[in-house]
């Protein structure tokens, strides 16, 4: 499969729904990219990935998501994401989802390796947090059942140092 895509431009997502039909979705903010992706998927299995290239940054401002499955709103008021190759850098998002405040930034090695190949994606973010309130991520057990903890699932080949700072952190009452 060989993708060769260019992406450069300043989008106002609100007109999005304008032009695709989006039932029930809230979609604003502005996205402007310079991103430019070429290669071949087999390259990345065959370990031939200087064969594959990308370059590029995308930057999101005053993003609002939520659809009808969503309990919560997205908002990103800034976000910023660069592209060398392998190397995929974040180096700032600042967003919240409903009362909970999401600051984050990592650097990810080996990234279309593991996106599109089945390669370790290996890298360190940061997460912080003012306000995080877990219960908004959980779902209600049905009445008279007790609600039962469950791990959250790392997906299969990650290697990550995840520094996490949350100063308040509420979880059931």
């Amino acid at each position: 499969t060989l993708i060769d895509a260019v992406a450069k431009g300043n989008l106002d997502l609100t007109n999005v729904s304008k032009i695709v039909p989006l039932p029930d979705t809230e979609l604003s903010g502005n996205l402007v990219s310079d991103l430019s992706i070429k290669g071949r998927v087999n390259d990345i299995s065959a370990s031939a990935i200087d064969k594959f290239t990308a370059n590029g940054v995308l930057e999101s401002t005053g993003l609002v998501y939520k659809t009808a499955e969503m309990s919560e709103q997205l908002k990103v008021s800034k976000a910023k994401l660069i592209v060398r190759n392998q190397k995929v850098n974040i180096p700032e998002f600042n967003g919240k989802i409903g009362s909970n405040d999401i600051d984050f930034s990592g650097k990810f090695d080996n990234f279309f390796g593991y996106a599109l190949g089945d390669q370790t994606l290996t890298g360190q973010a940061t997460l912080t947090s003012e306000n995080f309130n877990a219960n908004d991520f959980t779902t209600e057990a049905p009445e008279g059942e007790v609600a039962k903890m469950t791990l959250i699932e790392v997906p299969g080949d990650v290697d990550l140092d995840l520094s996490t700072s949350i100063k308040k952190l509420k979880y059931d009452d």
